[in-house]
């Protein structure tokens, strides 16, 4: 599959204290690249309306992916299963990611999946645990 597509976004997060389900709905572009795939997609949050602007970059060999959140307080997060790695979060906070999952199947013409799973820390103690699902189907003028 590739080009107009529509998604829809679950993004579960465990945190000290707490855990938040949020569900979004929206389009993008999906491209195939030499290593594997890119998605850029704006959506919006059903249950407080908040706008979210992304972009994924996935690999197929090693599998990897970088998930970007675009706009003025963007940042990027680098998930690979086989290394931890480093962000840098808005107010300067770096911290630790340990990927637990990058999977993804974009082949079918029609539709496809992409399931992301981390876990950030702040020197060695974990913030949040996230876990990501985009489902996405292919967009039909």
């Amino acid at each position: 599959m590739e080009g107009p597509v529509r998604i829809a976004v679950t993004s579960r997060s465990l945190f000290d204290g707490g855990a938040e389900t949020l569900h979004f709905a929206g389009t993008g572009t999906l491209r195939p690249t030499a290593a594997g795939w890119d998605l850029l997609y704006t959506a919006a949050c059903r249950e407080n309306g908040a706008a979210l602007s992304s972009r994924i970059r996935l690999t197929a060999e090693p599998r990897r992916a970088i998930l970007w959140t675009l706009g003025p307080e963007g940042y990027g997060l680098p998930l690979d299963p086989e290394h931890e790695t480093q962000a840098r979060l808005p107010l300067g906070l770096t911290v630790a990611v340990r990927t637990r999952a990058v999977e993804f199947s974009l082949k079918e013409p029609d539709r496809g999946y992409i399931h992301l799973a981390y876990t950030l820390l702040d020197r060695g103690l974990p913030l949040s645990r996230m876990q990501l699902e985009i489902r996405m189907t292919k967009e039909t003028i």
